[in-house]
């Protein structure tokens, strides 16, 4: 409604917001994600051993393809094929929406923990699908070399038997905002 009636003002608080939603919320929010799947991977967690996490990830990839398909016989169906190249959105699906309505039913069980890898998994899909297509790498080779960097500090921080966070904040994870950033 703010925006319908004072777009300019509306615009620009988005505009000065766009830093602490974008990159600092929509990080706290994956790292969150994460925190919860790892959890429930882990010895005694509800997805654990890894063939009951590979039923959810099945049923994510199986769910895209199911989805991409209705989208693209909908638009088939009607006369809107400009729409078409559309398909990738059919793939994505709100992961904090879902993890809400999910945990407002089932409170913390594995019915939680396995839509949420689910819809990691679908997530997934849609965006090895969407990047597939305009790949960082190819217009920005920094961004390439600064990704890989990224994952290879990570992993000798693991390896090392570094277990606070703030290291693994700020090394890779400054190394990865970078790469976003570059684009």
């Amino acid at each position: 409604m703010w925006a319908a009636a004072d777009a300019v003002s509306y615009f620009r608080v988005a505009q000065a917001l766009a830093f602490a939603v974008n990159d600092i919320g929509m990080s706290l929010v994956l790292a969150y994600v994460a925190q919860e799947v790892v959890e429930a991977a882990l010895p005694g967690g509800m997805l654990h051993p890894w063939r009951r996490a590979l039923v959810p990830i099945i049923a994510g990839v199986g769910g895209s393809l199911g989805a991409v398909a209705m989208y693209a016989a909908y638009i088939h169906a009607g006369d809107e094929d400009v729409l078409a190249q559309g398909w990738p959105i059919a793939c994505a699906v709100d992961i904090l929406f879902c993890l809400a309505i999910a945990r407002s039913i089932f409170r913390r069980t594995v019915a939680v923990a396995f839509l949420l890898l689910l819809i990691i998994a679908s997530d997934v899909v849609g965006l090895t699908v969407i990047s597939w297509r305009h790949l960082v790498a190819d217009t920005h080779p920094a961004a390439g070399v600064l990704i890989v960097a990224a994952i290879g500090v990570s992993v000798v921080l693991k390896r090392s038997g570094v277990r606070s966070f703030w290291p693994y904040l700020c090394l890779p994870g400054l190394l990865a905002w970078l790469v976003v950033r570059s684009y």
